[in-house]
This record gives structure tokens, C-alpha cells and sequence, in this order.
């Protein structure tokens, strides 16, 4: 995907017809697109501020046990977010919030962030 705010609709109709084809409730969706939704708006508004934009994959998993496992990843450079967000900077604790799994991978060739959502999980 391009990184472009303007996408994410797109992404998050994507998702809800992914869900929908593996019936998935309706509680893990909206989970599932709130935590997606805040990883790409990261890359998208963070990744590629001293640098042109590459692209953002998004790769979705249902597994064999019922899990749904979203990685999404860019190849920009991570920004350590402000000690004082004021306002801002609230995406990665959303996104533990709502996942039943997250893990957040920065490296000089890019940022994925993996998030798992159990169809039985914990998460509100």
C-alpha cells in the first residue's frame, strides 16, 4: 500500500471483508481494524519523514487454531516517540490494548509491528 492517509478506508474495508469471509465476530474485527489501522497510520505519518515514501505491506494470517496474526511493515527509519506527547503519540498503547499479542520490531531497514487476535482473546 502507499503511504497515504488517504488509503486506510480502503485498508479498513479490506479488513472487514477479510473477517467476514472467515467468520470472524464482529468484537475481534473492530479490534483487529483499530490496531492495523493505528500500525499503517504510524508508518504512514512517521516512517518516511526524512526520506521518500516507499510502500507499507500488510499481511494477514488466520491460522490453523483460530488466531488472526496482521503484520505491518515499512522500510523508513523509527522515530523514538516524545517523552511528552501531549495530544499525540497514543497508537502503540492502543495498539497493546486491543491486540491479544504485540510485538514491535525497529531495525535500520524498517519498523514491523506483529499483532495476534484470538477469536477467544482477552483483550476488551
Amino acid at each position: 500500500m502507499e503511504p497515504d492517509a488517504q488509503q486506510l478506508r480502503h485498508l479498513r474495508r479490506l479488513l472487514a471483508d477479510w473477517g467476514t469471509r472467515r467468520h470472524i465476530a464482529a468484537a475481534t474485527m473492530t479490534r483487529l481494524q483499530l490496531a492495523v489501522s493505528e500500525a499503517t497510520s504510524n508508518a504512514i505519518e512517521h516512517a518516511y519523514h526524512d526520506q521518500a515514501p516507499a510502500t507499507i505491506t500488510i499481511v494477514g494470517q488466520h491460522e490453523p487454531g483460530g488466531d488472526l496474526v496482521v503484520t505491518v511493515t515499512d522500510t523508513g527509519t523509527w522515530r523514538t516517540p516524545s517523552a511528552e506527547p501531549g495530544n499525540r503519540g497514543r497508537g502503540t498503547g492502543i495498539m497493546r490494548k486491543v491486540s491479544d499479542a504485540f510485538e514491535l520490531d525497529t531495525t535500520h531497514a524498517g519498523t514491523t509491528v506483529k499483532l495476534r487476535f484470538s477469536p477467544n482473546g482477552t483483550a476488551p
